[in-house]
């Protein structure tokens, strides 16, 4: 497939030729910073939420003069933190560190108490439906 210039572009490169512009290089632009994601608000957001777990995005943003994009980049993508129920937790504290912690604790109790595994139900097939031997 073969592209062509578009005509704004080619009168464009043609004016800058011009004037007698030899480089072909597009001209530098200027790249605002983000001002708004450092490390003085991410504490500043990170001890706001310690204090209050129940606080939204907009009051942190409001309350620090914080565009509702940036506070919610530094929630997101900098401290790793999603909003469950009412309350903002730490990505990591989901299900599967549930799951880890009911897997130790039957560990410890098995170890604990060796007649555990007699009162542990498991099915066998010949309760099943249908099973035909």
């Amino acid at each position: 497939m073969v592209t062509t210039m578009s005509k704004p572009r080619l009168y464009e490169w043609y004016k800058r030729f011009s004037e007698d512009r030899e480089s072909v290089e597009d001209d530098g632009r200027s790249v605002r910073p983000k001002t708004s994601i450092n490390e003085g608000n991410v504490e500043k957001v990170q001890q706001m939420i310690l204090k209050d777990q129940q606080i939204t995005i907009r009051e942190v943003a409001d309350y620090y003069g914080i565009s509702f994009a940036s506070c919610h980049a530094i929630f997101t993508d900098v401290l790793v933190i999603i909003r469950v129920a009412a309350k903002f937790i730490p990505k990591l504290l989901n299900q599967k560190q549930h799951r880890v912690d009911i897997s130790e604790e039957m560990l410890n109790k098995a170890n604990n108490d060796p007649e555990l595994m007699n009162y542990i139900i498991t099915g066998e097939e010949t309760w099943v439906y249908g099973y035909d031997v």
